[in-house]
């Protein structure tokens, strides 16, 4: 690891992470909805809102504990 990998913080490794979470997730979520429903009428449900709202707080929660582990690992060594 680079020394400008190693001085990454954790707000801006987590925010990279939770980013890629979710642009990932949702087009995953958005391509499996295409092929099984009528995709205009979905995305104007309150379930999608819902989903779309869980997925960024998980993907928050996700990405700042995968930016821990990532920095603890690499302080060890």
């Amino acid at each position: 690891m680079n020394d400008k990998q190693k001085n990454t913080s954790l707000v801006h490794l987590g925010l990279r992470f939770s980013t890629v979470f979710f642009i990932v997730a949702v087009i995953i979520k958005v391509f499996i909805s295409a092929l099984t429903q009528n995709f205009s009428e979905y995305i104007k449900t309150e379930e999608f809102r819902n989903y779309i709202i869980v997925l960024a707080i998980f993907s928050l929660v996700y990405g700042f504990l995968m930016a821990h582990f990532q920095l603890k690992k690499h302080r060890k060594k």
